[in-house]
């Protein structure tokens, strides 16, 4: 390929995007843009994105160099499986555990019945900087407009599913915990597993009707939101 440098031009669209959804320096309008979910919002960039990838692809060799440029996804994780080929078609949620991601989706696909047996499947980075996972193959992600995912975690990657899924058990062991007591949990854990430079959050104000902490993490940002939540677990376990 000639001209520009591919790499270049992932970058100068995936800030484009990024300066789009800036969000606010208060805290509060932070998470409230992560709470809304940033899915639809980033699919209004999406046609430019699209055209300007498959431009590039046009080009000659551009699948090829997408498959050996392979990235990771800023949050890593999410993952969302889909039933198709496009955006838009039904998805499956899920909580990386450390397993490679189209194996994941693998699973959940027998669990859905009327999804049938699962096709091939090709993992790329997503819209929302996180991991999803289409029928298809090693050309799927560059026709999307997509790039290919990264084989495997990195450590850094792995201490971060680590942690989220310790300080969610940790939160759902703890019946209503306080937000005191769940800003411990957080602090601790990112010690435990070395996160440097996340913050923390209070998106809304705990009261009287809403005296649990409940945890919201958003792993591309570096950030998780302590939000209060009614108190399911009877006065008896209050925090």
């Amino acid at each position: 390929m000639s001209g520009a440098d591919p790499m270049e031009i992932l970058r100068t669209l995936a800030q484009a995007e990024r300066d789009d959804l800036a969000p606010a320096p208060e805290p509060e309008a932070l998470i409230r843009d992560i709470e809304r979910t940033s899915r639809r919002r980033r699919r209004r960039r999406r046609v430019g994105i699209v055209a300007a990838l498959m431009a590039l692809f046009a080009t000659g060799g551009g699948v090829a160099w997408a498959i050996v440029h392979r990235t990771h996804a800023p949050d890593p994780t999410q993952i969302s499986c889909h039933q198709a080929p496009t955006l838009e078609s039904n998805q499956i949620a899920l909580s990386a555990d450390g397993t490679d991601p189209v194996e994941l989706c693998r699973r959940a696909w027998t669990s859905e019945p009327t999804w049938g047996t699962p096709p091939p499947l090709v993992a790329c980075v997503g819209d929302a900087d996180i991991t999803d996972v289409f029928p298809g193959d090693d050309t799927t992600c560059a026709t999307l407009g997509l790039t290919p995912l990264a084989l495997g975690y990195t450590p850094a990657e792995t201490a971060v599913i680590q942690f989220k899924d310790h300080a969610t058990s940790q939160m759902l062991a703890g019946g209503c915990v306080s937000r005191e007591d769940a800003v411990s949990i957080v602090e601790a854990d990112f010690e435990r597993f070395g996160l440097t430079g996340w913050t923390i959050s209070f998106p809304y104000p705990f009261t009287a009707d809403m005296p649990c902490a409940g945890l919201a993490i958003d792993a591309s940002l570096k950030l998780v939101a302590i939000r209060p939540l009614p108190d399911i677990f009877g006065d008896d376990q209050g925090g």
